[in-house]
């Protein structure tokens, strides 16, 4: 059976990179990307400097796999090869990634985060991670202010900042915290328009959260809409 998908990454400058229409290819060409490729679920793919790149996992065990399009000449048709990296340095899943400033970074398990260029190779997790074992569930970029990873721990949410992918520092205060809630869990994070903007929720007590931010590190409690069921 086909793995799941999650998340796409892309900035807009991105998807005009090749001087085709990329946006449109990718509505009318789905393709299959865990075939070959060792995915049984992949959980974020981002673009960026004419690569894509897949992250996840199978069962337990981390994936990445990255791929370049091609362009046939003479059309505007493109073409993907699927390659899987050896032994990512990641100890368990991967959950999140995102392309900015030249460089890709992914998050996972434990509080790993790593750094590539190429999509092919990548930077240890020891090299980058600073001790933290909060399970990461996204990351991205904010065109010149830096980065934000956001998860939970143990169900408590957690929001991390660095200015260059490489420094991280734990905020005191998770981006969905307020007077009213506290260590409310991030399951999502995107940035668009000058401003990052995380959700999330505790489903024991039933509550939805929405929060943002123009710098990453002060982050303001948004009008959370009102949910409507319409089973039935």
């Amino acid at each position: 059976a086909p793995g799941n998908l999650y998340s796409y990454e892309s900035r807009e400058s991105d998807l005009n990179h090749m001087g085709i229409a990329l946006q449109q290819y990718l509505c009318d060409n789905w393709v299959d990307i865990t075939a070959g490729t060792g995915f049984t679920s992949v959980n974020g793919i981002a673009y960026g400097n004419g690569i894509f790149v897949a992250v996840g996992q199978n069962n337990t065990a981390p994936v990445i796999a990255w791929t370049t399009l091609v362009r046939i000449a003479g059309s505007t048709t493109v073409q993907t090869d699927w390659q899987t990296v050896s032994n990512p340095p990641f100890s368990s899943i991967i959950y999140g990634i995102a392309y900015g400033d030249g460089k890709f970074i992914a998050c996972g398990n434990g509080g790993e985060i790593v750094i590539s260029h190429d999509g092919e190779t990548w930077l240890p997790a020891n090299k980058v991670r600073q001790g933290f074992n909060d399970n990461l569930f996204r990351i991205s970029y904010g065109e010149g202010k830096g980065w934000v990873s956001v998860g939970a721990s143990y169900g408590i949410g957690v929001t991390l900042f660095s200015p260059d992918g490489v420094t991280w520092t734990k905020l005191t205060t998770s981006a969905l915290d307020d007077s009213t809630y506290t260590g409310v869990p991030i399951y999502g994070l995107g940035y668009g328009q000058g401003k990052w903007v995380a959700v999330g929720g505790n489903y024991n007590i039933d509550t939805n959260h929405i929060a943002t931010s123009t710098d990453g590190v002060t982050w303001t409690i948004a009008t959370t809409p009102t949910a409507v069921n319409k089973a039935g």
